[in-house]
């Protein structure tokens, strides 16, 4: 029965994610067209390529946790909401670098803080064994 809730679970992520990525992608490149992809701050931030990676993570780490995480959804909603934030002020580059810098860092911390959770609960899980 714990496997058939943790599968459930992780099914509910992919699902999430595949909802936000089929959402959001056309959006965003239907919104600006006419701009040409960059390397910078602004323009990663909103492209949300590192929202799927942060996901990725988090349905990683949950696959290997025995029970639901309820800290994840609250990872989630943070990123989400930083990232909402940088799109929100996107067209006015000097907020929008800003809110950019502050969502790639708060992403990207909480993506390695997920990888070492996730290494911790596979380690345990192969003692286990």
């Amino acid at each position: 029965m714990r496997a058939f809730f943790a599968g459930l679970g992780i099914g509910g992520y992919v699902l999430l994610l595949a909802a936000a990525l089929l959402v959001y992608v056309p959006a965003f490149f239907a919104i600006n067209w006419g701009l040409t992809p960059e390397l910078s701050a602004r323009y990663i931030a909103g492209s949300g390529v590192i929202v799927v990676a942060f996901l990725i993570t988090v349905i990683a780490l949950q696959s290997v946790t025995p029970f639901f995480m309820l800290s994840l959804v609250f990872e989630i909603f943070v990123v989400a909401l930083t990232w909402w934030l940088v799109m929100y002020v996107y067209a006015y580059p000097p907020d929008a670098y800003n809110f950019s810098l502050v969502h790639l860092g708060l992403t990207g911390v909480l993506i390695a803080w997920n990888l070492m959770r996730y290494r911790k609960h596979l380690r345990a899980l192969m003692d286990d064994d």
